[in-house]
């Protein structure tokens, strides 16, 4: 549990790092706002990404009820899932997972983007790409972390 917490810890304090290193590339500011605005944008993208999760879950609950099992099975088939039949759980696991790394990847940088327009004055599309960049390059650690750490 412990391996994991702090794995967590360094999945999320590489990931300010790295964007707070894209800030400062590409905008020449110091390293103090840097930090600030990696801050900002990226409790911003969190707190969208707990809210993404749980209108995720929500939507899998209610999909699985209203298509009772046929849905669920069919789903099941379709991806070639396991699963565990008690209680599904590999089907929330595999939606929730796909659909926080298309977040992460491309969605959190339109968030993030948002917050270096409020705090540095420049344009969403001009930040875009390289937010998106840093957005890549943060995923695929945490994901080298989660291997790592299993």
């Amino acid at each position: 549990m412990i391996g994991v917490a702090l794995g967590i810890f360094f999945a999320v304090a590489g990931s300010w790092i790295i964007k707070a290193g894209f800030i400062k590339y590409f905008t020449k500011v110091s390293y103090q706002k840097a930090i600030r605005v990696s801050v900002c944008m990226n409790l911003a993208s969190g707190i969208f990404g707990i809210v993404q999760a749980v209108i995720t879950y929500i939507s899998m609950c209610i999909i699985l009820y209203l298509f009772d099992d046929k849905g669920f099975w069919f789903i099941v088939r379709i991806f070639n899932i396991k699963v565990n039949t008690d209680t599904g759980e590999a089907l929330f696991f595999t939606a929730i997972l796909i659909l926080a790394i298309i977040s992460a990847v491309f969605i959190n940088p339109l968030i993030e983007g948002f917050i270096v327009k409020l705090m540095l004055k420049l344009k969403i599309k001009k930040t875009y790409k390289w937010l998106l960049g840093a957005s890549v390059l943060s995923v695929a650690i945490c994901f080298l972390l989660i291997f790592v750490m299993n």
